[in-house]
């Protein structure tokens, strides 16, 4: 029965995510939001400068609200500069999220979801990451993927996935 039901809850689940994101982004942008955001969706022309900025404001923003207490963007600008020209093919970024206040919770519900069905290691939606998701969904340029992962610094047991601290949530992207 459960396997029946996986691919609707995934559906599902994927719905409420994009609801949830551009919920959340339209509060973290405020009044800012009749501002174009980095780079204008369905765009031939990539403007990396632009897209980065854009989400420093939208972290900056997820600060200011509480949903983060301290964030920080990783991305080489050499690179950037590269696949605004297309002479690189992939953009990749990490971003650093610590001091959610709803982590505790999430990871307990995680754990609860995980006991009754395996997420497959879908960590469960924080307010700050989707907010992240849904800006980058707006202002893809045209022809242009994103890829990105959530991961737990986990506050007990430490970060199999590398240097972090606990109480971090790790986003690992790139758009290619």
């Amino acid at each position: 029965l459960v396997s029946r039901q996986e691919p609707v809850i995934g559906r599902i689940h994927g719905v409420f995510e994009a609801a949830l994101g551009e919920t959340v982004l339209k509060e973290v942008l405020g009044a800012d939001q009749q501002r174009p955001l980095g780079g204008a969706p369905g765009r031939d022309r990539r403007e990396a400068s632009a897209l980065l900025q854009g989400l420093r404001d939208v972290l900056a923003g997820c600060q200011r609200l509480g949903l983060v207490a301290a964030w920080g963007l990783d991305v080489d600008e050499v690179l950037a500069e590269l696949w605004e020209e297309r002479r690189a093919s992939a953009l990749p970024f990490q971003i650093l999220l610590e001091g959610d206040p709803f982590e505790d919770a999430q990871v307990l519900l995680a754990a609860r979801r995980d006991a009754v069905m395996p997420s497959r290691g879908t960590p469960v939606p924080d307010l700050a990451t989707q907010a992240v998701r849904a800006y980058l969904r707006r202002v893809l340029p045209q022809g242009a993927e994103l890829q990105l992962e959530s991961y737990y610094a986990d506050m007990r047991y430490g970060s199999v996935f590398g240097p972090a601290l606990p109480g971090q949530v790790r986003l690992d992207g790139a758009l290619s």
